[in-house]
C-alpha cells in the first residue's frame, strides 16, 4: 500500500474515533419497593454515527429487535432526530424488575445492541441479601470507542455521562456525585474524558425495602376473618358461662 492509501486510512480511523467519542447520555431510572420501574434515555451524538447503524429506520429497528429479545421490558415511546448535526435518541421503556434491566444492560451485544453501546451501558451487578441491596456497575466506554484513549481531553470537551437513580429507600452508602431526597436519589454526573481516562463506577448499598401497604393489603381479609371467628367464639363461650 503507497503512503497515500495508509494516510487516507489513517485519517480515516482518526475521523471515526472523533465522532464516536462526542456521545452526552443522560439515562435517569426510577425503581418501586417491588423491583420494577421506569427508565428514561436520551443519548445525543454526531449524526455521522446514526448513519453507521443504518439512520433512524436502522436505530428504530435496532430498538424494536431489542424489546422483542426482553419481554421484560417494554416501551414507553421513543424518538430519533437529526438536528444541528447531533443525532438524538430519547427512550423510555417499563421494566417489571432490576435484574431483568441489569441482564440486558450487562450483555447489549446479546440484545443485537451495537459495541460502542456496550462501554455507555457498562456491567451492572446486584445482589440481594435478607437486610441489604448491594448494586454495582462499571462504565468504560474508552473500551468501545476504540482510540478514543489517546485523543486529548480537550477533544473529548465537556461530553458527559449522566445517571440518576431514584429508589425506594434511602441509601445506607454511596459512590454518587451528589445524594438529594433523604438518601433516595442519586446522581453520578462524569465528563466523558474522564470516564475514558478511568473507567465510572456506580455504587450503592440499601436497606431491603419492604412494600408494608401491599403486605398489609394482602394480609388485611385473612386478619378479619381469624378476628370475626375470634369474636364468635368469644361469644360462644360467654354464652356457656351464663348458661
Amino acid at each position: 500500500m503507497n503512503a497515500s492509501g495508509i494516510l487516507h486510512r489513517a485519517l480515516t480511523a482518526v475521523a471515526a474515533v472523533l465522532a464516536t467519542a462526542c456521545v452526552d447520555v443522560d439515562e435517569e431510572f426510577r425503581l418501586t419497593p417491588t423491583g420494577a420501574g421506569e427508565a428514561a434515555i436520551r443519548v445525543s451524538m454526531p449524526a455521522g454515527v446514526l448513519h453507521l447503524q443504518g439512520g433512524e429506520e436502522g436505530v428504530e429497528k435496532l430498538l424494536d429487535d431489542f424489546l422483542t429479545r426482553r419481554p421484560g421490558i417494554k416501551s414507553m415511546g421513543y424518538q430519533v432526530s437529526v438536528k444541528n448535526g447531533r443525532a438524538h435518541l430519547d427512550a423510555r421503556f417499563r421494566f417489571d424488575s432490576a435484574d431483568e434491566l441489569i441482564d440486558a444492560m450487562s450483555a447489549p451485544a446479546d440484545v443485537g445492541l451495537p459495541r460502542v453501546v456496550s462501554g455507555i451501558l457498562g456491567s451492572a451487578k446486584l445482589e440481594t441479601g435478607w437486610l441489604l441491596v448491594r448494586f454495582s456497575r462499571v462504565i468504560d466506554p474508552g473500551e468501545s470507542l476504540a482510540g478514543a484513549r489517546l485523543l486529548p481531553g480537550m477533544v473529548l470537551g465537556d461530553h458527559r455521562i449522566r445517571t440518576t437513580l431514584h429508589l425506594p429507600a434511602r441509601v445506607e452508602s454511596s459512590n454518587a456525585t451528589r445524594v438529594e431526597n433523604d438518601g433516595r436519589m442519586l446522581v453520578w454526573d462524569v465528563r466523558l474524558a474522564d470516564a475514558v481516562e478511568r473507567p465510572m463506577r456506580q455504587e450503592f448499598i440499601m436497606p431491603v425495602p419492604v412494600p408494608w401497604f401491599g403486605i398489609l393489603a394482602s394480609a388485611f381479609p385473612g386478619l378479619l376473618l381469624a378476628g370475626w371467628i375470634w369474636f364468635i367464639r368469644r361469644r360462644k363461650r360467654q354464652g356457656g358461662v351464663s348458661a
